[in-house]
């Protein structure tokens, strides 16, 4: 074989093993583009949320401001209940917004545009920090012990004061040490995944039993008992082991003919069920939480 076919073969070779590499096959099918992923459009859209201090009491006066690029607008400050909006704002795949008022520690909060329903709306939770140290609550096992207020008379006797056992852990969530959660435990108590919470706000402290995380008590004989409500108290020692402090709030109570349904409550059982039913609200209910 001549020099110029062993050339030319070396070549073809050469070249076919090119071809291979390139991810072409013998049959000519193109490769396959790879897939690029839809930019993100901004889109005009409504933003509001509520700013509470971190004892959940709603701050007035909070400056708040879009800070992206090109989103950025003119601030907003929050009314008398801590609530704030921008209408017409021009939102990219997220939104950061910074909130600031004299005395508080300044936050910045991220909204990711997945989260915008489908009228390009969103809502969102801010809580400010006071400069002042938290005063200190230590985690760990107390008794928890609730009263209602002695104008309850409609309310069974043995039923106006409720003792449980309680856990107080931080909010993971949280660096600083101004939210807790607790956990409570009692023989009729019904398991609820939303729980109380405790919040610290330089010197005050405040509970909150409401609405989902309020306690549920399912007793003997069909009969049921829900609490809920709220209460600030201030500490001048730290750290703290008692805390004795009134919430206003409401007792429900009520007795019913058979067992009460999954998604019930007193209120909104069938009245054919109901043999009895009271409530009671009151800004003098008790809260007494004890270190064991």
């Amino acid at each position: 074989m001549s020099k110029r076919v062993c050339v030319s073969v070396f070549l073809l070779t050469a070249f076919a093993l090119f071809i291979g590499a390139c991810g072409h096959s013998p049959s000519g099918n193109s490769p396959v583009a790879p897939t690029v992923p839809t930019p993100v459009q901004n889109v005009v859209a409504r933003i509001w949320g509520v700013i509470n201090d971190t004892a959940f009491r709603p701050l007035a006066g909070v400056r708040v401001e879009i800070i992206d690029e090109p989103q950025a607008s003119a601030p907003v400050v929050s009314d008398a209940n801590g609530v704030f909006s921008f209408s017409g704002a021009l939102v990219g795949a997220t939104v950061t917004l910074r909130a600031t008022k004299e005395g508080y520690v300044t936050a910045t909060r991220t909204l990711d545009q997945r989260l915008f329903s489908g009228g390009n709306m969103a809502g969102i939770g801010i809580n400010l920090e006071p400069l002042v140290p938290p005063v200190k609550i230590e985690a760990g096992d107390y008794t928890l012990t609730l009263i209602a207020d002695s104008a309850c008379a409609d309310i069974p006797n043995d039923l106006r004061t409720r003792i449980y056992g309680a856990t107080i852990t931080p909010e993971s969530t949280v660096a600083t040490n101004t939210q807790y959660h607790l956990t409570l435990s009692g023989p009729f108590l019904t398991p609820n995944p939303f729980l109380p919470r405790i919040g610290i706000a330089g010197n005050d402290l405040a509970f909150e039993f409401a609405e989902e995380g309020s306690l549920y008590e399912h007793l003997p004989h069909f009969t049921y008992l829900q609490i809920a409500g709220a209460g600030v108290t201030s500490v001048e020692t730290s750290p703290v082991s008692t805390i004795s402090t009134r919430f206003g709030g409401v007792f429900e109570y009520c007795v019913l003919k058979s067992e009460m349904g999954r998604y019930s409550n007193c209120i909104t059982s069938p009245p054919d069920q109901v043999i009895t039913r009271s409530t009671c609200v009151s800004k003098n209910n008790q809260l007494i939480l004890t270190r064991r």
